[in-house]
């Protein structure tokens, strides 16, 4: 291979197609050098010859199957000043990273497909994300062959009819995030609620010419105009679907804050190929008495505190949640009339950094709860932000696996999954990192079940308030509440 020539990945995250991420991490070829004249900023990077349409032109958006990129096809990168090239700042982002980097993308559309070659002259992993705005919120699904990166809207049939802007990003490169740099208040307090609104909403953006989640590598509108078609697929609750318009909803998927607000009205999930996702608590009481399940425990980090709190807020409001602590550890707990829930958490503080409890003390502490069902994590955020190798994680969970099967083989086990993870402020969370975590957990804890939220998130970028959480305080959010419904889904069918 000649020289210049390098390895990188090219992760796409995109509804079902995130899932695929996180069984591997694709290592894909470089196709094309570049000289340094590549690198300036100030140039508009064309990834395609598609001509602009006119202004006010009059040609209607297309439907499946045909013309998809009929009103504004040009495939190129946001041009951005010199201003911001090079500068290792809150302003170095956008297009300018990719620049300073030597990335090229590449983009070509063949009928209801849209393929991006990427090329560099540095090893370097690339994320991709696609979303369709419309009557409906979609994720678009992507797939990778050698350096492309394909998303297709095949599966549009599915959607609600009517037009959607549909969309590509290009959103990490390494372990930077391409778009705006996020900044948000101290939450470690309790304030009244009126402030905790105040401060989860009180979002500071920096990074001038950049978009706001990455480099937008191709924008599009495309009509569907034809009946919703009922397509035959095993049901997988939290995998493929839409989000829809959901008026009227309670105040648990239409949360307080408005976190599931997008232009102005809450959304519920839909999956394909399944019946309603939402269950009232009677129907949730009812499942759990059937399947036999009386004691619910989650250990882990911050995702499955969030969790907790949906829980209680669904099952119990009124109950009291019972606070505790062994080895450091803390604990949460409640009752309602059917359930007992007792979240674990698997890491302390000190020193600056997170301090994981051992698989031996994660096992010990929630088998004297003799629970029914056990969902978590075993604190992986933390893993990563500590900057734990792969190979560190993989003994852990190994380890995990075993003494589970030695002190609880009889309780089912359920891996909790990563969500969407999108800002650059924390290290080790890149979408890369987070992928091959998760896919080294799922292979190792073979007997586990694997619940996947990730794909339903894609869509809801907006709504993860500080980039990774979907739930204000832990406690404010209806994506985190759809979450939930979708996790009791898997609990207690």
């Amino acid at each position: 291979m000649p020289n210049g020539y390098c390895k990188r990945s090219v992760v796409v995250l995109g509804a079902m197609a995130l899932a695929a991420a996180f069984s591997s991490v694709s290592q894909t070829r470089v196709i094309q050098r570049h000289t340094s004249s590549d690198l300036d900023p100030s140039r508009t990077q064309s990834v395609s010859s598609y001509a602009v349409q006119p202004p006010g032109s009059r040609e209607q958006p297309a439907s499946v199957g045909q013309q998809m990129a009929a009103v504004t096809p040009e495939l190129s990168f946001v041009n951005e000043t010199a201003s911001d090239f090079g500068q290792e700042s809150a302003s170095f982002c956008g297009s300018s990273m990719l620049a300073a980097f030597g990335v090229s993308i590449r983009a070509h559309r063949h009928g209801d497909t849209v393929s991006f070659t990427l090329a560099s002259t540095n090893t370097t992993d690339v994320v991709m994300y696609g979303r369709a705005v419309g009557p409906s919120l979609v994720g678009l699904s992507g797939q990778r062959s050698h350096d492309t990166v394909s998303f297709s809207v095949a599966d549009a049939a599915m959607w609600t009819p009517g037009d959607y802007q549909v969309d590509v990003l290009a959103t990490w490169i390494g372990d930077r995030f391409l778009g705006q740099r996020w900044e948000l208040p101290n939450r470690n307090d309790n304030p009244p609620f009126d402030e905790k609104k105040r401060k989860c909403t009180a979002l500071k953006l920096s990074g001038s010419g950049c978009e706001r989640f990455g480099v937008s590598l191709w924008r599009a509108t495309l009509r569907v105009n034809t009946p919703k078609r009922s397509v035959k697929r095993a049901c997988a609750w939290e995998g493929d679907g839409e989000w829809v318009p959901a008026p009227g909803a309670d105040a648990l998927l239409d949360d307080p804050v408005g976190l599931n607000r997008f232009g102005g009205v809450p959304w519920k999930w839909v999956p394909f190929g399944c019946g309603e996702p939402y269950r009232s608590r009677k129907e949730v009481e009812v499942a759990l008495a059937n399947a036999r399940v009386q004691k619910l425990a989650l250990f882990g980090d911050s995702m499955l505190v969030e969790q907790f709190h949906m829980l209680h807020n669904f099952l119990a409001p009124n109950s009291a949640i019972v606070q505790g602590k062994n080895k450091r550890l803390r604990s949460m707990e409640f009752k309602s009339d059917t359930l007992h829930v007792k979240f674990f958490r698997s890491y302390t503080t000190g020193g600056g950094h997170s301090i994981i409890a051992s698989p031996a003390t994660i096992v010990s502490q929630i088998a004297s709860f003799s629970p029914d069902v056990v969902v978590g994590n075993a604190a992986v955020l933390h893993w990563q932000q500590n900057m734990r190798s792969e190979a560190d994680w993989k003994r852990n969970v190994v380890d995990l696996h075993a003494r589970f099967t030695e002190a609880l083989s009889r309780v089912r086990t359920i891996y909790f999954g990563p969500t969407l993870i999108q800002m650059g402020r924390t290290q080790g969370l890149q979408p890369q990192r987070t992928a091959a975590f998760a896919a080294i957990a799922q292979q190792a804890l073979r007997s586990w079940e694997f619940f996947n939220p990730a794909a339903l998130s894609i869509p809801r970028r907006e709504s993860a308030f500080d980039g990774q959480h979907w739930a204000c305080y832990h406690t404010f959010g209806g994506v985190s509440h759809t979450i939930s419904q979708l996790l009791l889904r898997r609990v207690a069918p």
